[in-house]
């Protein structure tokens, strides 16, 4: 009979024997697998030991991991959901915002997709720290 933890802790821990005394614990599942297939296992002991398929195992080996997006600071061009992201307020804020004229966007596609340039954005901030309540 096992209990909940001895079969979460089974599959959860990774012995140190496999890691070479120089690494640090690998933070990522990937990078688990990866270290674990680099030290010799196979793809099914690495599935029974982290409690996913050898079909998964071989796929997290295979894949690349994604490149990183540019910074918001380096685009002169946002999207609505970005634009919100820089003020600091849910997309529909932004949404409604443009709609009435108080923030300034560009409408591009035939879906209508709201883009806003990013000194625009840069002044609605300034204007808006400005602003004092009467």
């Amino acid at each position: 009979m096992y209990y909940l933890f001895d079969v979460v802790s089974q599959y959860v821990t990774l012995p140190v024997s496999t890691m070479q005394p120089t690494q640090e614990r690998p933070n990522t599942r990937r990078e688990r697998v990866i270290s674990l297939h680099k030290s010799g296992m196979s793809y099914a002991e690495i599935g029974r030991r982290l409690g996913i398929t050898r079909e998964r195992a071989r796929q997290l080996t295979k894949v690349k991991p994604a490149p990183d997006k540019p910074a918001l600071e380096s685009k002169a061009i946002l999207t609505a959901s970005e634009a919100a992201q820089l003020i600091g307020v849910h997309v529909n804020t932004v949404r409604r915002w443009n709609k009435k004229g108080a923030l300034k966007g560009y409408r591009i596609g035939t879906r209508g997709d709201r883009r806003f340039r990013r000194e625009e954005i840069d002044s609605f901030v300034k204007e808006a720290e400005s602003w004092e309540p009467a």
